[in-house]
């Protein structure tokens, strides 16, 4: 990423690798006049500014083969007040249910090969429409369940620490009493900047793996109107 002032006051632009999935026609915004591809050694001959240089050095010199390790909080279900039956079967709510159809396009940029989700309901729900689109086996395990880990603190992790050094692209659909000491033991000894905060629901956190290799962790918040 870059920083630098403008009128309004501070900016900072971050720049990301992607590859395109399905183009779409582009319409010129307030941010970009128009689209064009590049190679590499074209865009260096092009650009004039010293920053988006040096960004397009930083990028000739990655790695970019990464696959992603997702923790992913369910999305937004009703309150346990709400609720009589048990816990485990409590459902989403009204704005979890919009959540999780808007998770769909998010993820599904992220090439994933596996989806794991707690048995309960809430969590089932939040991922099950992305795994349909997917064409992915939805593998659900009480082992990710808050129930599970009330009773054993390290079953979750004992059921990750495995898949983390999969090669393959992970996410994990879980509770958020576990998620945060998940993502500390899962990450404890990469040298990245990480998050402290606590996820919200249908928030996650995304770690980039090259191998065995933590390289990067970003944050996604939840999806919005």
């Amino acid at each position: 990423n870059v920083e630098y002032e403008t009128i309004d006051g501070p900016k900072r632009v971050y720049f990301w690798s992607a590859k395109v999935i399905t183009a779409y026609p582009f319409t010129p915004n307030s941010e970009v006049d128009k689209l064009e591809w590049h190679s590499l050694k074209s865009a260096k001959k092009i650009l004039t500014l010293g920053s988006d240089k040096d960004i397009l050095s930083k990028f000739s010199k990655l790695d970019l083969d990464t696959k992603p390790f997702i923790l992913l909080r369910h999305a937004k279900a009703i309150t346990r007040d709400e609720w009589q039956g048990d816990d485990d079967d409590r459902p989403l709510d009204s704005l979890g249910s919009y959540q999780a159809d808007r998770l769909v396009p998010i993820y599904e940029v992220y090439k994933l090969e596996q989806i794991h989700s707690s048995d309960a309901i809430r969590c089932f729900d939040t991922v099950n429409a992305l795994a349909r689109k997917l064409n992915i086996t939805l593998e659900v395990s009480g082992k990710l369940s808050e129930s599970a880990y009330k009773k054993d603190k390290e079953k979750a992790f004992d059921y990750c620490k495995d898949l983390i050094k999969a090669d393959k692209s992970i996410l994990i659909c879980s509770h958020n009493p576990i998620l945060p000491k998940l993502f500390n033991k899962l990450t404890k000894k990469a040298e990245v900047e990480t998050d402290d905060e606590k996820l919200q629901p249908a928030d996650s956190w995304v770690i980039h793996r090259n191998g065995k290799e933590i390289i990067q962790v970003d944050r996604l918040d939840a999806p919005t109107a």
